[in-house]
């Protein structure tokens, strides 16, 4: 082993370990390295992890990205598509096909390149995996509900029965909730927040970046500065290439510029002042929010600090047919249904 980073303690640490940061877990990950390296081999090592790994897109090990991100099994996979899963154990965000494909497709050259000269590939294959165009699936799931907060919910209620057998008895559980309600449950919270959020005052950028050197260095500190602000759903996340009180010009992942004027930029106008303290002041390097309007015009915008709930039920025999804990269950699990312990229209 040679320090924390290695495969073996990465194993230890996301296979069989809780995720809570104490001494104890820490060092019950170090004892756990050592029994697995006595008790397995390293290609044993290797497939586990390869089987449990993140690899971005909701996807854990290899079989699963191959489905997830090209919709075939591992078997069928050709060198170029192996070689884009290959990039994303380093980093599954910033080397995310859906979401970032000019990074990805850096990496993947790269990867190409070290297959040919370890002597996994020959020159005429690495060409040729080189020049194959990739069919990627979307990352947009339409069908998707968002019932993250029932999701959970239902764990907590099935674990207190079961206990740890929860998770290993392969029960099916079945819901109440209806797909469209909680569809529409699930929009007009965030758009009820949101129309909140716009007549709140502008708190500033989420961070600013400094953006110098060469543009291979800027957009890779636009990436990471996007990655680290992912996408809150339709509250996207922005790098402000220029700003003045009239105009707003930004950059999105895979270098989608966008521009701000008129209307969009009225929530953030203080932000704009020439008189702006600094932590507000949007200008050049800025990480900001933006949405699209009903027009289709963006607009500038914040993550909310407020929060909201919603439940419906039917009066009948109280089912559960929609659920929404909170504006974004990613940046706050706290239940405001069952948690909050508020009336109703209190």
């Amino acid at each position: 082993s040679q320090g924390a980073s290695t495969i073996t303690m990465q194993v230890a640490r996301n296979v069989y370990l809780s995720s809570e940061k104490t001494f104890t877990r820490k060092l019950y990950e170090v004892l756990l390295t050592f029994k697995l390296e006595h008790l397995l081999s390293k290609d044993q090592i290797l497939e586990i992890y390869m089987n449990q790994i993140f690899l971005g897109n909701r996807a854990y090990g290899f079989a699963a990205a191959s489905d997830a991100y090209f919709g075939k099994p591992m078997k069928d996979l050709t060198i170029a598509e192996a070689a884009m899963l290959a990039g994303l154990p380093k980093a599954p965000s910033s080397y995310n096909p859906i979401s970032n494909p000019t990074r990805a497709r850096s990496r993947q050259l790269h990867i190409i390149e070290r297959m040919q000269e370890n002597g996994f590939i020959t020159a005429e294959q690495a060409e040729t995996a080189k020049r194959q165009e990739l069919k990627i699936r979307s990352g947009n799931d339409h069908t998707r509900v968002h019932a993250e907060y029932i999701a959970e919910t239902v764990r907590q209620l099935v674990y207190a029965q079961y206990g740890d057998e929860a998770y290993t008895r392969g029960l099916n559980v079945y819901t109440t909730v209806k797909a469209s309600q909680q569809d529409a449950a699930y929009k007009a919270l965030r758009r009820g927040i949101m129309d909140y959020e716009r007549r709140q005052i502008y708190r500033g950028p989420e961070e600013f970046i400094e953006l110098a050197g060469t543009q291979k260095e800027i957009d890779e500190a636009i990436d990471d500065a996007l990655t680290e602000h992912p996408d809150n759903g339709d509250v996207m996340s922005a790098v402000v290439l220029e700003a003045n009180p009239k105009r707003i010009l930004a950059v999105r992942q895979n270098s989608e510029q966008l521009e701000i004027t008129g209307e969009g930029l009225r929530p953030a106008q203080s932000g704009l002042s020439d008189k702006a303290p600094p932590k507000i002041k949007v200008r050049k390097g800025a990480v900001i929010r933006v949405v699209k309007t009903a027009k289709g015009a963006w607009e500038i915008t914040q993550l909310p600090e407020v929060e909201g709930a919603f439940v419906a039920l039917d009066p009948r025999d109280g089912a559960i047919q929609a659920m929404v804990g909170g504006f974004d269950f990613n940046k706050n699990k706290f239940n405001h249904v069952t948690q909050a312990w508020r009336h109703p229209a209190g």
